[in-house]
């Protein structure tokens, strides 16, 4: 149950995390393995303390199945695409990445992946409890509420132990704001790249005639993105590869600054970025086959959808990289290395006011 019939009760678990220290520590026999299916996993020890007494109030033992389970039902809590003024988004990527995938080919068991295991889970917990004690967290009853009992529950059972919580409040530290200032030149550009993906149209396909090209030992297929003008009808073409589109990914994380505060979608908009650009294969042998080929193509195909949906959206305009720095990220990305002359018509955005229409010449 993720929701009490009162506040009461969820409102004092919230608290209770700011008087609680939460140690992650491997079990100290490595012969207890948990059997789930043709998985495995050893058993991690979660030893929760008094953080002035050190009074031990709880140890307990789980597994990767055990955090697999709260990772999955945090998500799920969560509400992927919610609105509120809390830090959600954030926290909904750190849940993701803060929960290790199961590997084809390397024991969960081994020391090593023990070792990194205790300290993503560690990570997971310091920065579980420094969500729950910000205070843009009481702005959201998802984050107020469902999250605080979901990790109680999953450290006590369902029990409530009231008898554990106590007064007091912290005072977490503020989050930076982001300021920014561009020249005319800069902001005329950014803002021409940002309506210009309102009169295109983006499609990826495969382009086999083009062969493969390799990185290292992994290998990537090329593909056609073909930028078609809404009224003009201009086209062009240009061909990517999985390693261009790594890169693309890279960057744009960069610029939207992970864990930054505005009024736009830019965590889920980085959860989005994440997610459509596959990882690399163990077996480099699978990355240009068929079917590899085809999922990229649709991954490739709702990145630019999601990114000329989220550009659009009227609340990107108050964030300086939704609204600038994004935008000409993927400008720049579909304007180098066309094949062929670029037509002028291509680059032709209606005027916002009375005027001529306005064009921009690539850069490149």
């Amino acid at each position: 149950m993720l929701f009490s019939t009162t506040n009461a009760p969820t409102l004092r678990i919230g608290r209770w995390y700011s008087h609680v220290i939460i140690k992650v520590t491997r079990h100290q026999s490595s012969k207890h393995v948990v059997v789930n299916g043709r998985s495995k996993s050893s058993l991690y020890t979660i030893t929760v303390r008094h953080p002035t007494s050190q009074a031990v109030i709880a140890t307990l033992h789980k597994s990767d199945f055990d955090f697999e389970q709260l990772r999955d039902r945090c998500k799920a809590a969560l509400r992927h695409g919610h609105k509120c003024n809390a830090l959600c988004p954030w926290y909904y990527v750190d849940m993701t990445e803060h929960v290790p995938k199961r590997r084809l080919f390397t024991s969960p068991c081994s020391r090593y992946a023990v070792g990194f295991h205790v300290k993503i889970y560690q990570d997971l917990f310091d920065h579980t409890l420094a969500f729950l004690q910000c205070p843009d967290t009481q702005a959201c009853p998802i984050a107020a509420q469902a999250i605080p009992q979901l990790f109680f529950e999953y450290l006590f059972g369902q029990e409530i132990l009231f008898d554990l919580f106590l007064e007091g409040a912290t005072s977490p530290p503020s989050s930076a704001s982001f300021s920014d200032t561009t020249s005319d030149e800069a902001y005329a550009l950014s803002s021409y790249c940002g309506r210009w993906f309102e009169h295109v149209s983006i499609r990826v396909s495969n382009a086999p005639s083009k062969g493969t090209i390799s990185c290292g030992r992994h290998k990537s297929a090329f593909y056609t993105v073909t930028i078609t003008h809404k009224a003009t009808g201009a086209t062009a073409t240009v061909l990517k590869s999985d390693f261009d589109f790594e890169t693309l990914r890279d960057d744009t994380k960069r610029v939207l600054e992970r864990g930054h505060v505005c009024q736009a979608a830019c965590p889920w908009y980085y959860v989005d970025v994440s997610e459509h650009v596959p990882k690399r294969r163990l077996l480099a042998v699978l990355e240009t086959s068929k079917r590899a080929i085809a999922a990229h193509i649709r991954l490739y195909q709702d990145l630019f959808d999601h990114t000329a949906a989220f550009l659009q959206c009227p609340e990107s305009s108050r964030c300086p990289r939704a609204d600038a720095l994004v935008p000409i990220l993927f400008f720049d990305f579909l304007t180098q290395n066309l094949d062929g002359t670029l037509d002028p018509e291509l680059l032709v955005v209606p005027p916002v006011a009375d005027g001529s229409p306005s064009k921009i010449m690539s850069r490149h």
